[in-house]
């Protein structure tokens, strides 16, 4: 599934090590809308948890989730393509 443009977003600013309420300032939403964003990027990510959700977003997976998604490579069994989530930093 597709991140939304508000879930990007939030996603770099998680990235970039923000709270919940620090993101939740910058945006001008509630702390509570944050965390509804999170879990959504989560679940559509299949993350673990908040850093697996950035990793995946930057196309590093995981061996198990890499072979789940059948991009697994005895070789090279992840991308680095972080460009595309922190551009300013990469």
């Amino acid at each position: 599934m597709k991140l939304s443009k508000r879930e990007q977003e939030i996603l770099v600013k998680v990235a970039y090590g923000l709270t919940d309420k620090e993101i939740a300032f910058d945006f001008g939403i509630s702390i509570r809308t944050v965390q509804t964003h999170i879990t959504s990027v989560m679940k559509k990510l299949q993350a673990r948890n908040r850093a697996n959700a950035v990793a995946i977003y930057c196309g590093i997976y995981p061996r198990w989730q890499a072979k789940k998604r059948k991009i697994y490579d005895e070789q090279n069994y992840y991308s680095l393509d972080c460009g595309k989530i922190l551009p300013d930093r990469i």
